[in-house]
């Protein structure tokens, strides 16, 4: 089926960069070379496959993250022009690995991933 209005539909990876706005992405089959997203400030929300393997690397360096995957996170603290920012990291292997996902919001916002059955939809 045709995307929604102001919606993309492609094959393949993903490189965004944003700033100051929501990102959201459904992901029905990741692609070799992966995904990578980097806000600047605003949330970050993955919906990915359920059965999906790869490699994670995702954080939000003033904010929390979240992923239905199992994958624990841990509390950082990093400073930017002076200020102390309090987010969450979280970094692993679902399934046997494969493709990386690299999610970030640098400034504020939270970051997720949420395994999906597109096929209920």
């Amino acid at each position: 089926p045709a995307p929604a209005p102001g919606h993309e539909q492609r094959q393949g990876g993903l490189d965004a960069e944003g700033s100051e706005f929501m990102m959201q992405v459904f992901v029905r089959e990741l692609g070799k070379n992966g995904l990578r997203l980097v806000n600047r400030t605003g949330p970050i929300q993955v919906h990915l496959a359920a059965d999906s393997q790869f490699e994670l690397d995702m954080t939000a360096r003033q904010g929390m993250s979240a992923n239905s995957f199992g994958l624990p996170g841990e509390r950082i603290q990093s400073t930017v022009a002076g200020q102390t920012l309090h987010g969450t990291r979280m970094r692993g292997t679902v399934g046997k690995g494969g493709p990386m996902i690299y999610i970030e919001s640098r400034a504020m916002g939270n970051v997720s991933l949420k395994a999906e059955d597109f096929e209920k939809r």
